[in-house]
């Protein structure tokens, strides 16, 4: 059984401004790699956000788990290749699945309905909301009961509802 959604989620941002497509996920020159997950992932963001997953990997090693955040995301075609690079950098492993990972929380401005949906199929936690003040490098904390993401000292930088309202029961 998947675990439910949490109330509340400590997560470092990873922030990309403006709009993110699905070939910046997964980009079309490496289309070859895309059934190997873990491969192709290491294409992810090579020319939109070159140091992406170096960063990534750097706030994971320091104990974080890691919020992809974009002002608009996954727009162009519905590559679940997108999808699953972005898992593979900010997701955890599932339990007897190799190379494939699920879980971790994509925050954007503007989510591509066909992404978001992707998103939520693959057990990631997609969130539409207001993303200006949400920088790279912060702290946030993410509350799915209230709607609201927080800073470090507490003060709410964003709010959002969870979409679909059946999302928690999924």
């Amino acid at each position: 059984a998947r675990q439910g959604v949490p109330a509340t989620k400590t997560v470092k941002i990873f922030r990309v401004d403006g709009e993110i497509n699905t070939d910046d996920f997964s980009p079309a020159g490496d289309a070859a790699t895309r059934p190997d997950i873990p491969l192709h992932a290491l294409a992810m963001g090579k020319t939109k956000f070159p140091a992406g997953l170096k960063t990534i990997a750097e706030y994971r090693a320091a104990g974080f788990e890691v919020a992809f955040v974009g002002d608009v995301v996954g727009t162009g075609s519905s590559r679940k290749s997108a999808c699953n690079s972005v898992q593979w950098a900010i997701g955890e492993d599932i339990p007897f699945v190799p190379n494939k990972r699920n879980g971790g929380v994509i925050i954007g401005g503007v989510i591509a309905p066909i992404f978001f949906n992707t998103a939520q199929d693959s057990g990631a936690l997609p969130i539409k909301a207001d993303v200006s003040k949400l920088k790279m490098g912060d702290v946030v904390t993410v509350d799915t009961v209230k709607g609201e993401i927080r800073g470090e000292a507490g003060e709410v930088l964003s709010t959002f509802k969870l979409s679909p309202n059946t999302l928690a029961d999924e």
